[in-house]
């Protein structure tokens, strides 16, 4: 898809997962995301590439309990009865979720993530992946819904 503000491509594979999303804006180099699946379960989501960051989601029996990164630093994600995220737990304290999001999804434009506590707090929707922005609002990157919470 593309228009004169930007570019937007997605690449699937054959059980129709996305497997990588490329947004070029037109002010901008290109924005690539990469999906990391797990080979033994369907659709769950185990990794994602940003730019030159990777994040590793590591689960417990119902979500995604923690999130570590390719340098090895990892935190922990806090859910709340509801199974929303309310806090995350690094080395450097706890971070705790401003907002919840609504029956529709994040109350707030979400950005790319830049570093391990800004991926873990963009799982805040935990019935889909995140789908960062860009500073216009466009949407960089969607994801699959699953269908069931992770």
């Amino acid at each position: 898809m593309s228009d004169r503000a930007f570019t937007w491509e997605a690449s699937y594979d054959a059980l129709g997962r996305r497997l990588q999303t490329r947004h070029t804006p037109s002010w901008t180099d290109t924005l690539t995301t990469t999906s990391f699946y797990d080979p033994e379960e369907e659709f769950q989501e185990i990794g994602v590439h940003y730019g030159n960051r990777t994040f590793w989601k590591i689960y417990g029996p119902t979500s995604c309990d923690a999130v570590t990164d390719e340098t090895g630093n990892s935190v922990v994600l806090i859910h709340n009865a509801l199974d929303q995220l309310a806090a995350v737990v690094s080395s450097q304290g706890t971070v705790y979720s401003q907002q919840f999001p609504s029956s529709y999804g994040p109350q707030s434009t979400l950005a790319i993530p830049f570093n391990l506590l800004s991926y873990a707090q963009s799982l805040s929707w935990h019935s889909c992946s995140p789908i960062p922005q860009d500073s216009s609002g466009w949407a960089l990157a969607t994801t699959i819904r699953k269908g069931v919470d992770f």
